[in-house]
């Protein structure tokens, strides 16, 4: 790993996107 201060960021932006994606998936 290079730096993980990137992976952890990575990571919380990667749920952000889940969970936009699931709240917009419900909408019609």
């Amino acid at each position: 790993m290079r730096d993980f201060r990137e992976l952890k960021v990575w990571e919380k932006a990667h749920r952000l996107t889940l969970q936009v994606y699931r709240i917009t998936k419900n909408f019609p």
